[in-house]
């Protein structure tokens, strides 16, 4: 998919694969091992699942201690689990209303169109799809916002 695009959307989603790959590193494999889906343990600890909206988590400081963080490894997480996870609190209102929804999900099956179907993708991005769902019970717990 690299080289120039005559098509500005085209254009736009090789920007945003780039970007997320500068600040996520390998966030495809996230997705695959997050199985594509909001990996917030809802209701008991069950997970929300949500496939809209989602957005790369890096679980970090989650202990409730500013000084002493923690790091995990990143999730999926859809917009309204995002706001409510305990250490973004103070940022609940700018993530619930972005004005711009993520393009994650939708970016990912267009990159899997674009190079002739899933196992294409796998191979282009070094991929490992054996390993898909293992980060499904490694998302962060969140109350229930009621819709997700």
């Amino acid at each position: 998919m690299g080289g120039v695009y005559k098509d500005p959307e085209k254009r736009r989603l090789v920007h945003r694969g780039n970007m997320r790959t500068s600040r996520h590193g390998n966030w495809r494999q996230t997705y695959i091992d997050c199985m594509g889906v909001c990996v917030a343990k809802i209701n008991g600890g069950e997970i929300c699942g949500e496939t809209e909206h989602l957005e790369l988590h890096e679980c970090f400081g989650e202990n409730g201690h500013r000084n002493d963080p923690k790091f995990q490894i990143r999730v999926l997480v859809c917009g309204p689990h995002h706001a409510l996870i305990d250490d973004h609190y103070h940022q609940s209102s700018f993530i619930a209303v972005q004005p711009n929804p993520s393009y994650l999900s939708g970016d990912v099956c267009r990159e899997i169109q674009l190079v002739g179907g899933y196992s294409a993708w796998l191979a282009r991005y070094k991929l490992d799809d054996s390993r898909f769902g293992c980060l499904s019970n490694s998302g962060p717990c969140v109350e229930d916002c009621g819709d997700g």
